[in-house]
């Protein structure tokens, strides 16, 4: 009898050390400046603009390009590295006037 009780005292100790490994890394994604205690993954591309930050989006991969602060940079996922400013040169078709 006394060993079970010890058996489920570790068990009961394992438990809220494993609880407490969980949460440290949440509360660690919360600053005075960002939170990143929410994600989402989109379903599609695109481009969002905000004061300071560009955020580029794209199918199936969560996070891409690069942030730039006084204090870090940040780069990551398959766009890391490329230019973001495109030039189109179509054609330009006039029609005169009769």
């Amino acid at each position: 009898m006394q060993e079970a009780r010890g058996r489920e005292k570790r068990v009961l100790i394992l438990v809220v050390c494993l609880l407490l490994a969980v949460a440290v890394p949440a509360l660690a994604q919360v600053s005075a400046h960002y939170d990143l205690s929410w994600h989402v993954i989109g379903g599609g591309g695109g481009e969002a603009v905000g004061a300071g930050h560009t955020l580029r989006g794209t199918v199936g991969q969560p996070l891409t390009g690069g942030m730039v602060s006084s204090g870090y940079t940040l780069c990551s996922g398959f766009w890391c590295g490329t230019v973001a400013r495109y030039r189109v040169f179509l054609p330009l078709v006039v029609r005169s006037a009769p």
